[in-house]
């Protein structure tokens, strides 16, 4: 997706605001954050712990309250697309490689709902972080796995769902 001149600029001085305000440890919990398309409260703690990050428990609260993100739904926020792609962008110059192990922890997250199957009430969101996973860690595979979601969809006629897995696809 191109943005504008002034898009870009907006973007940018968005992102840069960002780590003028909240410090380096807010601005790295927020880079590592932006890898999975929707966040929740327990999410980001664990990102937090598991990566071993140097932000508090009370910067992975806070965040969630920052301009970054906006709640989507009860408890479950996500970050503007652009900013989401900027913050990835600034996370695998920074820190090669991290990305793929933030990518894994959000696999293994979620794997317990992804076997309990579609029953579960968070199954969709197990599916759509699955998908993302996959996308930094093998993206044919993440390109598979979204053809065989529009197909079970198709079938099923969810044009919301539909719309919704064609906004994960263009992350």
């Amino acid at each position: 997706m191109s943005l504008s001149k002034f898009k870009r600029i907006q973007l940018e001085a968005t992102y840069q605001g960002f780590a003028d305000r909240y410090g380096e440890d807010m601005h790295q919990l927020a880079r590592y954050c932006a890898v999975p398309n929707a966040l929740t409260p327990d999410l980001v703690q664990t990102i937090r712990v598991n990566m071993r990050l140097a932000a508090s428990w009370e910067d992975a609260a806070r965040y969630l309250l920052t301009e970054a993100v906006r709640e989507v739904d009860e408890g479950i926020y996500e970050m503007d697309f652009n900013l989401r792609q900027r913050f990835v962008e600034d996370f695998e110059a920074k820190e090669p490689g991290q990305v793929r192990n933030v990518a894994r922890l959000l696999l293994s997250y979620y794997a317990g709902i992804l076997r309990q199957g579609t029953g579960h009430p968070q199954y969709p969101l197990a599916r759509v972080q699955q998908i993302t996973a996959l996308a930094f860690l093998d993206p044919e595979a993440a390109y598979e796995e979204l053809r065989e979601e529009f197909v079970r969809m198709g079938e099923a006629g969810a044009p919301s769902e539909r719309v919704r897995m064609a906004v994960l696809a263009e992350s």
